[in-house]
């Protein structure tokens, strides 16, 4: 079962366009998120991805996973050059260190519970919550329930 060369589980797929070569985001490995900035980062290599995203006008299922959310991964909806958004899953005790997007960053908590470190607070998110982050704001996340989020991106520029 343990297989040295096994990455580990992956909770946040690569945000890509279907078929690009992307680096991994977040990789959990005893209850800690890292966060790859390169796919060379910890020994952990590029990935082909072919990902399906959703088509303009496509309806998409974002209701809560219930007693499935635990074996979930995170999956990429869609991603344009203007915006992406992810449906990430935040598992009970998993740590997703402080970093920054480029771009402003939205979180809809779909279920469970996370907590959301910024520089000056810590935002408690539960099922119906929303909060929204400008450009290059630090933050972290923390799952205190096994969660998923609706996480939007809105890139600089785009």
């Amino acid at each position: 079962m343990n297989d040295p060369k096994d990455p580990g589980p992956r909770y946040a797929s690569p945000p890509c366009m279907a078929g690009e070569v992307t680096p991994d985001y977040f990789d959990t490995r005893a209850g800690k998120a890292l966060i790859h900035q390169s796919g060379q980062a910890n020994g952990i290599g590029n990935k082909a991805m072919a990902l399906k995203h959703a088509a303009s006008g496509e309806r998409v299922d974002l209701h809560p996973l219930g007693s499935r959310v635990s074996t979930e991964k995170t999956s990429a909806i869609v991603r344009t050059k203007s915006f992406e958004a992810v449906r990430l899953i935040v598992l009970s005790g998993t740590e997703i260190p402080s970093h920054k997007v480029t771009g402003q960053i939205m979180f809809h908590c779909i279920e469970g519970h996370v907590q959301l470190g910024l520089a000056d607070r810590t935002i408690d998110l539960l099922p119906g919550h929303w909060v929204y982050l400008d450009h290059e704001e630090h933050h972290a996340l923390r799952g205190i329930q096994d969660s998923s989020l609706l996480m939007t991106i809105l890139f600089d520029g785009g």
